[in-house]
């Protein structure tokens, strides 16, 4: 149960349910019940459906009238499109924050890079996707003090194919060396520098996604 002097009972429902959802512990597609989840969550309905709403503007979720409330698909989206708005708005953020980036976020964003590397050396795409996460959006917020950018990147990250991303990247400690080089430029006033290690970054399994994805859209669902 939440603590009221902090959480509202719909404000925790959807901190779980996000977190849920992010980490692949609720499946794509898989279908939202209110009732079961107020009762896992132990709160009345009332509060799932705000959170459920509040998912549902965040991208995270989709409602219809015939299917509920389910997980967005990333299936549903057209991959190739996300790629290039990803580039776009990052790559943007990325160059941005070159001149707003202060000591102490540099210092966040190398912890955060350090953990993230030893959380995919061993093998934990859980803990590893939660901090890939953090040192994105962590230098996104740097880049604009207005939140209209990072919230377009946000509802893309929410729609993107994860899963198949850690299948790809595997446990390669190469895979994580690009936050280190953009840090490095980004250090060195290099916006230009910074923005095209980023799209790198961003394009790096996208002709296997591609594949993988066009195979899972050929395959009949159970």
């Amino acid at each position: 149960m939440p603590n009221s002097l902090f959480l509202t009972k719909a404000q925790y429902a959807a901190d779980r349910l996000r977190a849920a959802i992010l980490r692949g512990e609720i499946a794509p597609a898989e279908r939202l019940r209110v009732d079961e989840l107020a009762a896992q969550l132990q709160i009345s309905a009332t509060p799932v459906r705000e959170a459920l709403r509040g998912l549902e503007a965040e991208g995270l979720v989709v409602s219809s009238p015939h299917k509920g409330v389910r997980v967005t698909d990333f299936s549903d989206s057209d991959p190739t499109e996300l790629y290039d708005l990803r580039v776009l708005l990052e790559c943007f953020a990325t160059a941005r924050g070159a001149d707003r980036l202060q000591p102490r976020d540099v210092a966040t964003l190398r912890a955060l890079g350090q953990q993230h590397r030893e959380a995919a050396a061993r093998g934990d795409f859980r803990a590893a996707s939660d901090l890939n996460r953090q040192w994105h959006m962590h230098l996104y917020k740097r880049a604009q003090q207005k939140p209209y950018l990072v919230e377009a990147i946000t509802r893309l990250w929410n729609v993107f194919p994860w899963p198949v991303i850690w299948y790809a990247s595997g446990t390669d400690p190469q895979e994580t060396d690009y936050h280190g080089e953009i840090l490095d430029a980004l250090e060195a006033r290099e916006p230009g520098r910074a923005a095209e290690l980023m799209r790198d970054h961003i394009l790096a399994h996208k002709d296997y996604v591609l594949e993988q994805l066009a195979r899972r859209r050929k395959s009949p669902r159970g």
